[in-house]
């Protein structure tokens, strides 16, 4: 396993996501052919548009030691 560095996993984590909800599932099964993979600025900003994109923070993750006291709760896939 690799660790980074937690300045950099911050950075990484505490932008904004310019799609970070969007109209699931129905404007993504009716999203046209051409812009599933949009090969300009331009289609890709019409292809938000048409996904009902709403900008979000990324959020961030919590690291904790697996030696860390969890309440007698199971960790594995929390």
């Amino acid at each position: 396993s690799a660790w980074i560095p937690a300045a950099r996993l911050f950075a990484a984590m505490s932008g904004i996501d310019v799609c970070g909800t969007w109209d699931y599932p129905h404007a993504q099964d009716s999203l046209p052919v051409s812009l599933l993979k949009a090969n300009s600025t331009k289609a890709y900003a019409r292809a938000l548009t048409k996904l009902g994109c709403k900008p979000l923070p990324r959020g961030y993750v919590i690291v904790r030691s697996i030696t860390e006291d969890t309440g007698n709760r199971s960790i594995v896939g929390t």
